[in-house]
């Protein structure tokens, strides 16, 4: 996962060790720079799986509007686009 160094500001690549502890490797491979996570900024890793289900679930009794007509596929179309626009945020 990538991550960015305290210290300088250095966007590296680490991997997670146990919850208190990364590491990263040096160009052979091997392990050479252990970090507390205090040491470094960790992006928040979002699960757009779980994401989108909430999203669509919350969605579907404002779909309904007393009709028991409910389209299923709007609410999930209705997630997708919010996720694309949120990605889309993200990335900038």
């Amino acid at each position: 996962m990538k991550a960015i160094r305290k210290s300088d500001g250095k966007e590296i690549e680490v991997e997670i060790q146990h919850p208190l502890l990364y590491f990263s490797r040096n160009e052979k491979g091997i392990p050479d720079r252990v970090y507390s996570p205090e040491a470094l900024v960790i992006p928040e890793i979002i699960d757009w799986q779980s994401f989108r289900r909430e999203v669509a679930m919350r969605l579907l009794p404002h779909l309904i509007n007393g009709t028991p007509d409910v389209d299923v596929d709007l609410a999930v179309f209705y997630a997708d686009k919010l996720i694309a626009k949120l990605k889309e945020k993200e990335e900038k």
